[in-house]
C-alpha cells in the first residue's frame, strides 16, 4: 500500500482525460438572457477537466458511480436568475433524468447527484449533461453548460485500495491515480464541505484544481453552496 506522501507525487499530472464535452463546458456570459456577469465573477462552468490550447482530445471523463454527482461553478443568483434545470441524456439524445434546482443566494460551487430512484447509469456508456440556468420567467434562452460522462467498471485493485484507505483524502488520492475525475471531485469535495476550515483538505482541492491536466485553478478558492 502506498504512502499518503507517494499518492501525490506523480511523475507528471494526473491524466483524467480530455475535456470530455461535446458541447459548452462555460457559459457565454452573453448567448443567454442573462446580464453580463460583474467582471469579479467567473463565468457558469462545469467542473471537469479543461484542455488546454494545442492539446489534443483525450479519453471521455469518466465515473465508475451508478448515480454519479456533478459539480458546476454557478455565478447567477437570485433575483436575477428564475430558473435552474438539470438534464441527463443518453449519447443519443433520449432523456432520463430532469431536475428543477433552487437558485442560489450566493455564487459558488453546487453539486447535483443522480437520485436513487432514477436509473442507473450503464457501464461502457455515455451520457450528456446540461445545467441551465435562465433569467427569464418564461425560461426562454437559458445560460448553460453541456458536458459528457461515461461510466467504467470499478477496477478491482483500486476497490480493495478505496476499502483499505483510513480517511476520504486517501480515497481521492487513489481516485486521482487512477484517472477516475468525478469520484475524485466527489469524495474531496464532500470532506470538504464538512470541514471547509481544515488545511490539508483545502490544500489538497487546490492542489487538484491547479493540474496542468486539470486547469481549473480560478475555481480552487470557490465556497461550495448547500
Amino acid at each position: 500500500m502506498l504512502l499518503q506522501a507517494e499518492l501525490s507525487a506523480w511523475a507528471e499530472d494526473p491524466d483524467f482525460g480530455g475535456s470530455g464535452s461535446s458541447g459548452n463546458t462555460r457559459g457565454g456570459g452573453t448567448r443567454g438572457n442573462c446580464p453580463a456577469l460583474d467582471p469579479s465573477l467567473k463565468p457558469l462552468t462545469a467542473l471537469i477537466p479543461k484542455l488546454k490550447a494545442g492539446q489534443a482530445t483525450g479519453k471521455a471523463i469518466e465515473t465508475v458511480s451508478a448515480r454519479p454527482t456533478i459539480w458546476i461553478y454557478v455565478p447567477y443568483t437570485a433575483p436575477t436568475a428564475k430558473r435552474i434545470t438539470f438534464i441527463l441524456k443518453t449519447e443519443s439524445g433520449e432523456k432520463v433524468y430532469q431536475l428543477g434546482l433552487p437558485v442560489p443566494t450566493r455564487s459558488g460551487i453546487v453539486s447535483i447527484t443522480v437520485p436513487n430512484e432514477q436509473p442507473p447509469l450503464e457501464v461502457g456508456k455515455s451520457y450528456q449533461w446540461k445545467y441551465l440556468i435562465s433569467c427569464s420567467s418564461n425560461g426562454d434562452a437559458p445560460e448553460e453548460v453541456i458536458a459528457q460522462i461515461k461510466r467504467v467498471s470499478l477496477d478491482p485493485a483500486l476497490q480493495k485500495q478505496l476499502a483499505a484507505a483510513k480517511s476520504p483524502l486517501e480515497q481521492s488520492r487513489y481516485y486521482t491515480k487512477a484517472g477516475v475525475w468525478y469520484e475524485t471531485l466527489t469524495v474531496l469535495g464532500n470532506a470538504l464541505k464538512q470541514k471547509p476550515n481544515d488545511p490539508v483538505l483545502r490544500k489538497e482541492w487546490s492542489t487538484l484544481m491547479n493540474y496542468t491536466t486539470v486547469n481549473l485553478g480560478d475555481f480552487a478558492a470557490q465556497p461550495f453552496l448547500p
